[in-house]
């Protein structure tokens, strides 16, 4: 059976939402969410004021515990979930359920992850950096970028290709790297990651 067991925490505005247990249904009025599939359907997504927002029934279950499709992680002071759909891509969004970053670029099959604040959002095959309120810090005028494991910098290349391969992107050999710091600031060229 693949509803085990749920909770029910809430009636909201005729709202009736249930908890995921170990991979679930979760209900927000006639809107359901397969806990088990990384994609959101369209009506868990909803625009207010021009902007994109998770639906407000979801977003106790997404902040309380995550699902598949959707977890919760803390960024410097802040509580941001992720989610992907097709229209937006993958995204993070705040526990009013704004959506404050959107195109963040996919990283081990999910969502890119943020490193010393930053997190890599790429859009029309550029790539650049955004901060925890969705302000470009480095603007979309990298091919690639990449983090440095434990530095306050990341690697960056103008002129690389990318192919997909299955369900996987791999990054040719070729362009010319730099080392870039969190304004986007060249500080120094590096030799590619890739062998030539």
């Amino acid at each position: 059976m693949r509803v085990l067991t749920t909770v029910l925490f809430g009636l909201s505005m005729g709202i009736a939402v249930s908890v995921p247990l170990q991979g679930q249904i979760i209900y927000a009025g006639s809107c359901q969410v397969d806990a088990e599939l990384i994609e959101l359907p369209s009506c868990a997504v909803e625009t207010r004021n021009g902007q994109p927002y998770v639906i407000n029934g979801l977003l106790k279950a997404f902040f309380s515990q995550g699902t598949i499709s959707v977890r919760p992680v803390r960024v410097g002071q802040r509580y941001l979930a992720s989610g992907y759909t097709r229209e937006l891509g993958w995204f993070y969004f705040n526990r009013n359920g704004r959506i404050i970053v959107r195109d963040v670029l996919e990283f081990d099959n999910g969502v890119g992850p943020f490193h010393h604040g930053l997190v890599i959002v790429s859009r029309s095959q550029k790539a650049g950096l955004a901060d925890v309120n969705g302000k470009l810090v480095v603007p979309l005028e990298f091919d690639q970028i990449l983090y440095f494991e434990d530095q306050d910098r990341w690697l960056a290349c103008k002129g690389c290709k990318t192919e997909r391969v299955g369900e996987h992107a791999i990054i040719l050999p070729g362009g010319e790297w730099y080392a870039i710091d969190r304004h986007g600031k060249l500080v120094g060229s590096v030799e590619s990651p890739f062998h030539q």
